[in-house]
């Protein structure tokens, strides 16, 4: 079984921040990692955009994702 490297930490009011020191610096020390599948699905159900910037800290997450239409 392959393991799955975090793209982010989501927090419980639905922020998703790069690493678990940018979640815990915002009050989320429990955030729960979020893979790439999760990411995507995320990005999908409209919860998340697909070019996110940490909250904490402004770095890009690392994955690139195809241009999406906005509205």
């Amino acid at each position: 079984m392959e393991a799955t490297i975090p793209i982010g930490y989501l927090g419980r009011d639905g922020t998703l921040y790069c690493s678990r020191v940018c979640a815990a610096s915002k009050g989320e020390p429990d955030a729960d990692p979020v893979d790439e599948s999760e990411f995507d699905a995320l990005c999908e159900d409209g919860r998340i955009d697909g070019y996110v910037v940490c909250p904490a800290c402004g770095s890009d997450y690392t994955v690139l994702w195809p241009e999406r239409e906005r509205g």
